[in-house]
Parts: structure tokens; sequence; C-alpha cells
């Protein structure tokens, strides 16, 4: 059986489904997602439905799919966009506590992402071990999940077994059209627009009239950019 699950609507191909609304609080700034799920395919399509700024951005083109237990998606440095494939380790720790979540019983679960620390709650009686963004790998899907520092929130609000009819080939089709590079080769060059940059801007003045870059990311790629700052 295939679902669909999303986290605000995506029109996709033909196929029954199920659909949850989630929201991705990012900084304080409100954004919508679709999550996508074919587990025939054992693929999940995550696609931005509405921006930080409320517009409605349904219909884009998709840049994020797990298929296999890859990621492949689209991501920035500083100075340019890049096609990558990820396959992030996530060690759980399964804990005793369990909590009721839109009418669910959710077990609640932590994990370690690339520098930041999280909070899930994760749903056995819904058979799909996907979530949001690249959260995977439990027994059930993953409704909720917050950093540690609260920056960072993913949230379902609504969840609506109902079957409908909207899937696609369309990750397939992202997926062969690209050129994707490593997540390490995207943190090594994401590192060297960095420095680029800082080159190409730094300031002659002295050290009080400087200017200060650090950057927000959920993934913590460089301290000094997103815990400190750089100054140059």
């Amino acid at each position: 059986m295939k679902y669909l699950i999303i986290l605000t609507s995506i029109a996709m191909g033909i196929v029954k489904a199920q659909t949850i609304s989630y929201a991705y609080h990012n900084n304080g700034a409100l954004l919508k997602y679709d999550l996508i799920i074919d587990q025939n395919q054992n693929i999940a399509v995550w696609n931005r439905t509405m921006d930080a700024r409320g517009e409605n951005t349904k219909g884009q083109p998709i840049d994020f799919v797990k298929k296999n237990n890859q990621f492949y998606f689209i991501d920035k440095t500083k100075l340019k966009k890049y096609a990558v494939q990820d396959q992030p380790q996530l060690k759980w720790h399964l804990t005793d506590e369990k909590i009721q979540f839109l009418g669910y019983e959710c077990h609640i679960a932590k994990v370690e992402l690339r520098g930041r620390y999280y909070t899930v709650y994760y749903a056995p009686s819904l058979k799909m071990p996907y979530g949001p963004w690249k959260f995977s790998g439990l027994d059930g899907l993953i409704l909720f999940a917050k950093s540690e520092d609260g920056n960072y929130i993913f949230s379902a609000e609504s969840i609506d077994l109902n079957p409908t009819s909207q899937l696609s080939s369309q990750a397939e089709t992202f997926i062969n059209q690209q050129t994707f590079i490593s997540w390490d080769t995207f943190q090594k060059y994401y590192k060297e627009d960095i420095n680029l940059f800082l080159t190409e801007q730094k300031c002659n003045c002295e050290s009080d009239g400087k200017n200060i870059i650090k950057i927000s990311k959920i993934e913590k790629i460089d301290a000094r950019l997103h815990d400190t700052s750089i100054v140059y």
C-alpha cells in the first residue's frame, strides 16, 4: 500500500494515501512542508509549500528526496547551490517516556544530528519509519521533533487518514536529472566559499570597525559561523 503524508499538500501522481499536516518553525519563522511517502518504492519527498513570508509555494519543483535510506537534495553555500547526496547516521536513544500527541500514543526518543540535540515523538501505531526532514528510522512515524535550543521545531498539526490520490514519479525524475556530490564534499565547498567571501570582503579598518558574520543553519557545518561568529 502507498501512503501520502502531507505536512501541507502537494500535487503528485495517482495513489491512495494518508495525509498529515505539519509546521516547521525555523528560528521563529513559520514554514510549511509536505512529506510524501511511497513505502512500496521506499521513497519519501520533503517539499516546501509555504515560505517564511507566508507565501504559497505549492507546485515548486521537488528538491528533497529520500530513497533507500539515502537523501538527495539541493543545498547552498554562501555562493552557490549544489545537489547533495547524504546518509546521516542517526543513533537513536529510546526512552520509556510516552506522550499523547494529536490523539496518538507516542514514544519519546532523542538523537544528535550534526551539532544539535533533538527530542522527538513517534507513533508506533503508524507503521512508517519516516519523519520530517532528515529524521527517520524509528518504529513509527515521527510527528514532532524539537531541537534542544528550541530554534528548530517540526510539529504535526493535523492528521487525516482518509485516502487521497496524489503522488507521482517526480522524485525519480529529480534524482535522475541531478549530478550529486557527497555531504563531505558539500561541507568542504561550504567552508571554502565562506573563506573566499571573507577574503574578498575583509575590512582594513581597526578592530572596532570590522564586520561580523554569523549564519543560522540547522546543521552546524562550521562552529565559527553557527555558534559564535567570524569577525572580518
